[in-house]
């Protein structure tokens, strides 16, 4: 293969001073070697900058830089800070604690032909890559990708896409001030505008399971900028007229997120409106729906109510 094209690799960085090096070791040692990998640390508070500096020296493909002032304060703000600086002709987004597979762009790139986006698999490995402990089998194509995308019955991860640059020019990348959920979101207003999209059955990243992400907390801040979000994000896809399995869907997902905020009375009206909007007529759900409605309005006129919100 002849690498004339430049690949970006953009990742995001906080406090991974324990980790990092393993992940550009991975993505020094790749097969295609005409990349640039771009570090964005977001305020580091350990010695990350540091090792990664002294890595850097001895590769002028990775790139040190430091998230603006001006930008908030996150990873995704890091992203697309690293989108706007990036020289690449394609883009792949990559976190700081996975591990490359030594063909992770080659075979994506050897893969592309009239294509937007080419996807691959992960794996999923704990403490080291001999301890695999799963594999994501729901990164395929459909018949309907973006509904099985968003029902979740195709899925697929952050580092799993590789991007055509000029299919992501113009879009509004990363939700800066989403805490949960961001690639997802990304990928579902992405798939809003059709991208051509080959799928390889390979496994091409591994994909550190762990306690320390935010993935994983459930703090008040980080739902309600999650359901903040989702209600944007809903709002598009009415626009293209979705299925009533779909409305459904996004309307019991709602739910759940509505649950842990149901003492705000901003997110009550919020969750109104898209009850109404995504409300299904059936007869299986209106009894349950009906029984939460009215939990819901009692508990914000009178304080009752929060034990049939949670049941």
């Amino acid at each position: 293969m002849i690498e004339k094209e430049l690949v970006s690799i953009i990742i995001p960085v906080y406090n991974r001073s324990d980790l990092i090096i393993d992940t550009l070791k991975s993505i020094q040692y790749q097969s295609y070697s005409n990349f640039e990998c771009i570090l964005v640390d977001d305020g580091s508070t350990d010695n990350s900058t540091a090792v990664i500096s002294d890595f850097i020296k001895k590769d002028e493909r990775f790139l040190l830089f430091t998230r603006p002032e001006n930008k908030i304060k996150g990873a995704n703000s890091c992203r697309n800070y690293g989108f706007e600086i990036s020289k690449g002709i394609y883009i792949n987004w990559f976190d700081s604690d996975d591990i490359m597979h030594p063909d992770f762009i080659r075979n994506k790139m050897a893969a592309f032909e009239n294509a937007d986006v080419v996807i691959s698999k992960v794996c999923y490995f704990k403490n080291n890559i001999q301890n695999i402990i799963g594999v994501e089998n729901r990164t395929k194509s459909s018949d309907n990708i973006f509904e099985d995308f968003v029902t979740l019955k195709i899925s697929w991860h952050l580092p799993d896409p590789l991007w055509k640059r000029s299919f992501l020019v113009g879009k509004q990348l990363f939700r800066e001030e989403l805490k949960k959920g961001q690639d997802r979101d990304l990928f579902i207003r992405l798939l809003l505008d059709n991208p051509k999209i080959i799928f390889i059955d390979q496994c091409l990243t591994y994909y550190r399971q762990h306690s320390d992400t935010i993935s994983n907390t459930f703090s008040i801040d980080v739902i309600e900028s999650y359901f903040d979000a989702l209600n944007k994000t809903i709002a598009l896809i009415l626009k293209n007229k979705p299925s009533k399995e779909l409305k459904l869907f996004l309307l019991k997902l709602q739910v759940k997120n509505y649950r842990y905020l149901y003492s705000q009375k901003n997110s009550f009206y919020s969750f109104i409106k898209v009850f109404k909007t995504l409300f299904v007529f059936d007869f299986k759900n209106l009894k349950w729906f009906f029984k939460f409605l009215v939990a819901s309005i009692l508990y914000n006129t009178i304080g009752k109510g929060s034990i049939l919100l949670r049941g």
